[in-house]
């Protein structure tokens, strides 16, 4: 079912797009350095599930900015959605250690496995950090929706480029912020 009020996409192979997501109320959850490592982990699955080429990607306290081919069967709306409810679903489960995971469908399940270690040494970090996180962090949640701009041409795309890398200076991100990149 479609949002009501959502945005017209374009669904036509070959479009790169130059994606923002925000979460709910502008919360700087990014803030924590072991959130950002969940929202890099499950954007590098998503990647190697969904198959995009990720041509430069920011990471703020409380939004991102991707630059995002499709490349196999999934649209920029499948893209997002399994970045955006992953991660929610991961900082959640690190943030309540009493929710349970979702069951990936089989084939993802080697995929999984090799992700699992990583997500509970991070969640590890966490909890010895924030002995009581449910009382410290709300639920985590991103904005409704997304938004996207399809890239028109060279010129277009090289601009979205310099904005994502003039990003962690536009946000006044501490020096050695490494949840950028290109």
């Amino acid at each position: 079912m479609e949002h009501r009020n959502s945005q017209k996409r374009f669904y036509e192979e070959g479009y790169t797009y130059f994606v923002t997501g925000v979460t709910k109320n502008r919360y700087w959850y990014f803030e924590e350095k072991i959130f950002c490592e969940v929202f890099w982990e499950n954007l590098k699955l998503c990647q190697s599930v969904k198959e995009f080429m990720l041509h430069g990607w920011f990471l703020g306290y409380d939004h991102f900015h991707l630059l995002v081919t499709p490349m196999g069967n999934a649209n920029i709306s499948q893209i997002m959605k399994s970045i955006k409810g992953n991660s929610s679903c991961d900082i959640n489960r690190i943030i309540n250690p009493f929710l349970e995971g979702e069951v990936p469908e089989p084939r993802l399940q080697e995929i999984y496995d090799g992700q699992k270690k990583k997500f509970f040494e991070l969640k590890s970090q966490f909890h010895q950090k924030h002995p009581n996180p449910e009382l410290s962090f709300p639920k985590f949640m991103w904005q409704k929706s997304f938004h996207d701009h399809v890239i028109r041409d060279e010129r277009d795309f090289e601009a979205h480029l310099r904005y994502i890398e003039y990003n962690p200076i536009k946000h006044e991100m501490p020096k050695g912020w490494r949840w950028w990149g290109f």
